[in-house]
């Protein structure tokens, strides 16, 4: 070995010698402000602040930037200076230590408390999304607050910027939310535009299971573009547009062995449903309704096309229980043409027919007899009142 790959051997070991020192020197001294961080937050669980604020500090002489030691500091010393000073020392303490959920729970209630709701939501964003473990509490602590229209009303704001847990806040005030609490947001939520059509099916949807006809029909009316002077039942008759299924307008159900589709035709719209064959009991196609107690006439527009159906197909009243039958009819087997079909009913008095679901079924007993084929075109459905005899 020549003169001076010795001497760069020799100065190659006596480096990794003083790094090996420095690295145990480091870890000692990393793990006595462990230590240090481990007492100061056994302090403060035992209500001891001074001790609890003493060691923080010994931390932050070492690691100025320590954010756990903020973390800990802030509570310890939560009992003296002024209501500035120690908002001062929380703020600090979570740009620190973000991910602190005590941090971010004092400063969400000191938020609350002085009426900030905007920051309030802030800070309940940021610990459901860095804090994980908090979600579920952090959940139900916005159900109950957005039961207030002004905290609705800063959340609405505040999901404008789409946080990740938006969608399962509704879904938990659609089952676990204090009553009123979907409602309120959903108002908010309208106000700024943040409500998609998705948001407003759940939530009458939602209201309709839960018979809460008269409130759903409002709401949802309230969506309609410009608010028109006399809403038809059913809505959207003619098909002159396609069917959303959102609340009282047409909703079409995946069905199998159906096809259905909105088509042109010459005098306007209307509903194609093509049949390949298979067992079908309900064709898809329902609509909510909230008629008044009394005679009513159903009249339909129908035609076929090589349809094969053993009892062909009819339409079907039910009160809003979905149990209580009102009346079924208007029955087509094979109409080449457009035919005008027409069913009386009447909608019976009682809570249990404040709502009803009009329905396109298939009367044929379950199994092979209700194999269908061909096709089915429907338009011009409107509901009339008859006279009473």
């Amino acid at each position: 070995m020549t003169m001076a790959r010795r001497i760069v051997f020799v100065l190659f070991v006596l480096s990794l010698g003083s790094l090996s020192l420095w690295l145990f020197a480091t870890r000692g001294a990393a793990d006595a402000l462990e230590s240090a961080l481990a007492r100061a937050r056994a302090h403060l669980a035992a209500g001891e602040r001074a001790q609890a604020a003493a060691l923080a500090r010994q931390v932050l002489a070492r690691e100025p930037l320590r954010g756990e030691a903020f973390a800990l500091l802030a509570p310890a010393l939560a009992d003296t200076g002024t209501p500035a000073e120690v908002l001062a020392r929380y703020e600090v303490a979570v740009r620190r230590a973000p991910r602190d959920a005590h941090v971010r729970s004092w400063l969400a209630v000191h938020a609350l408390r002085h009426g900030d709701y905007a920051s309030a939501a802030d800070q309940l964003d940021a610990l459901m999304t860095v804090s994980p473990r908090y979600r579920d509490a952090a959940m139900a602590a916005l159900g109950q607050l957005v039961a207030d229209p002004d905290f609705a009303d800063a959340l609405a704001r505040h999901f404008v910027d789409r946080p990740q847990w938006r969608g399962r806040l509704l879904r938990y005030l659609e089952s676990d939310g204090p009553p009123g609490a979907l409602d309120t947001l959903h108002g908010a939520l309208g106000r700024h535009g943040q409500l998609d059509q998705s948001d407003v099916a759940r939530w009458l949807a939602g209201l309709i299971r839960g018979g809460r006809w008269g409130e759903a029909y409002a709401a949802w009316v309230g969506t309609l573009p410009g608010l028109p002077e006399r809403v038809p039942q059913p809505w959207n008759g003619a098909f002159a547009n396609a069917p959303t299924s959102v609340g009282f307008d047409w909703h079409l159900r995946r069905t199998p062995g159906v096809v259905a589709q909105r088509v042109a035709t010459t005098g306007g719209h209307a509903m194609r449903f093509t049949f390949l064959g298979r067992p079908v009991a309900a064709v898809g196609l329902e609509q909510p309704l909230l008629l008044a107690p009394g005679p009513h006439v159903l009249r339909v527009r129908m035609r076929t096309a090589d349809l094969r159906a053993s009892r062909g197909l009819e339409w079907t009243l039910t009160c809003g229980d979905n149990r209580t039958r009102i009346a079924d009819g208007a029955r087509v087997r094979e109409s080449r043409t457009w035919n005008d079909f027409s069913l009386e009913f009447e909608v019976p008095e009682g809570d249990h027919c404040t709502g009803q679901w009009l329905r396109l079924v298939n009367p044929a007993s379950r199994g092979v007899a209700q194999a269908l084929r061909g096709e089915l075109m429907v338009t011009d459905v409107r509901i009339v009142p008859a006279a009473r005899p």
